[in-house]
Formats: structure tokens, C-alpha cells, sequence
């Protein structure tokens, strides 16, 4: 009988973790200058919120149509993080082919 209130916390904790992971992942973010939101152009966020701290740009190809006639797509996926200073969150801020695509909350700054 002494394990069924550990049976009850573990199945708490488990029953947590989704939306522990999903809360990371938000549709905008508070700048100086304005809200960024979801498809928002490269212009709009530097208008907005300046250049960011970081920035990392890749390519992704993705295939698209029937099996015998298959193209591919090109997408251009630049991530840019912002540091607000100790007391603020950091954000991730994903562009596809120059479109804001994601945004993401991260640990506090420095």
C-alpha cells in the first residue's frame, strides 16, 4: 500500500510533461517597437525588434507530388534568437523562405 501515492505522483508528472513542452512554443513576441506574429516578413521583425542576437540559415528540401513524378521544394529556414537581458525571456524566431513560421520562448537571458 505505500507505493500508490508514488504510483499517483509519477502518473502526475507524466501527465505534465506535454504541456510542460508545449508551453515553450508561443504566436508572438514583445518588442521595443511592436508584436511580432506569426507571418511576419524579415522586414517587419527588424523593424520591430532590431537585428537579433544570433542568426543560423539553412536550406531544406522537401518532395512533393506522385511517386513517378516527384518534384522537390527548396525552402529557406533562417533561425534567429533574441536576448532581452537577464530579467526577459530569450526568443527563437523561425522564418520559412522569409516569413516568420514559429516563435519560441527560451530560458531568461544574460
Amino acid at each position: 500500500m505505500k507505493t500508490a501515492p508514488y504510483l499517483f505522483l509519477a502518473l502526475l508528472f507524466v501527465l505534465q510533461l506535454p504541456v510542460s513542452v508545449d508551453a515553450q512554443q508561443t504566436g508572438t513576441m514583445r518588442c521595443r517597437n511592436g508584436i511580432v506574429s506569426i507571418n511576419d516578413t524579415v522586414p517587419d521583425v527588424i523593424k520591430k525588434c532590431g537585428p537579433p542576437a544570433f542568426q543560423d540559415r539553412r536550406e531544406e528540401t522537401h518532395p512533393y507530388g506522385q511517386r513517378h513524378n516527384r518534384s522537390y521544394e527548396t525552402n529557406t529556414i533562417d533561425d534567429w534568437t533574441y536576448n532581452f537581458g537577464p530579467q526577459e525571456f530569450m526568443y527563437k524566431v523561425i522564418f520559412r523562405n522569409g516569413r516568420v513560421a514559429r516563435i519560441e520562448s527560451l530560458d531568461t537571458g544574460y
